[in-house]
């Protein structure tokens, strides 16, 4: 009954309960893994982005099961909701030291931005002390790049740092820096928080609301949607994004939903 209950939880049918193992795809197999660690009495669990190539029912299934899990286990994950509703403290790696909180994932979130906010003042103290001299020693290029690193947190003397130095979210920040510096008319992702840090996921969602330009993004993070679609609504899917994606598509007309409204779009004569 157990393993009849666990398949059904994750999605497999009776005809797929059958079939040998190497005729599924990584995100089946991510959960032939799931089924079978729930066999096993582990005095340890250890799971690796669980909900990658999970749907919403598998994850609500994985959710369940990790809060009447019996003993420890230790999750990485990007899955915010997912976090909040499955642990009962975080260990969190910063700077080469491990701290410890003992707290859900939300409130982990809010002490986080309370310190980051402190660090913030600090630093903003120390870098008024440092701008007289860069006013004058700073060439025209470099104020440009270094105020297009800034937009996206990047500032001060961590825009002087290695990358092998930065955090993922930085990394992040850096990477996404890049790619919009020279203003492209859109840019496309696919499943672009997949593999990044929860730092590097918020990295990304500062980077979307500024961004000017089009964005088409597939995604299955609830948070980075909901953080960011808002603002990609307003100022990025603008008649002039639509009609340059519809050339590239060489489609006459294109439907798409926003605001629970079904829009159609066609090639303007003055493109």
């Amino acid at each position: 009954m157990q393993s009849l209950s666990t398949f059904q939880g994750l999605s497999f049918s009776p005809e797929m309960q059958k079939k040998p193992t190497k005729y599924f795809s990584g995100g089946w197999h991510m959960r032939i893994a799931l089924a079978r660690a729930s066999f096993v009495e582990l005095d340890l669990l250890l799971l690796d982005e669980p909900t990658n190539h999970l749907d919403l029912h598998g994850v609500l299934w994985l959710e369940s099961y990790l809060v009447k899990w019996p003993k420890a286990f230790i999750v990485v994950s990007h899955a915010r909701k997912f976090l909040n509703t499955v642990i009962t403290d975080i260990l969190h790696l910063h700077n080469q030291k491990l701290i410890v909180y003992k707290e859900d994932y939300y409130t982990f979130e809010r002490t986080r931005e309370q310190q980051l906010r402190n660090q913030q003042k600090a630093f903003e103290t120390s870098e008024k002390a440092r701008a007289h001299i860069n006013e004058y020693h700073l060439g025209v290029p470099e104020q440009k790049l270094r105020a297009h690193l800034g937009s996206f947190g990047v500032s001060g003397n961590l825009a002087l740092q290695p990358m092998y130095t930065l955090s993922g979210g930085q990394k992040s920040r850096v990477a996404f820096s890049k790619i919009t510096f020279k203003k492209p008319h859109i840019i496309l992702l696919d499943e672009p928080s997949n593999h990044l840090d929860l730092d590097a996921v918020e990295a990304l969602i500062q980077g979307l609301v500024v961004f000017q330009g089009g964005v088409l993004m597939v995604s299955h993070d609830e948070h980075l949607i909901s953080s960011s679609i808002c603002s990609m609504t307003q100022n990025s899917l603008q008649s002039y994004i639509l009609e340059l994606l519809l050339k590239s598509l060489c489609l006459p007309c294109l439907c798409f939903k926003m605001d629970n409204k079904i829009i159609q779009t066609c090639h303007s004569t003055s493109m």
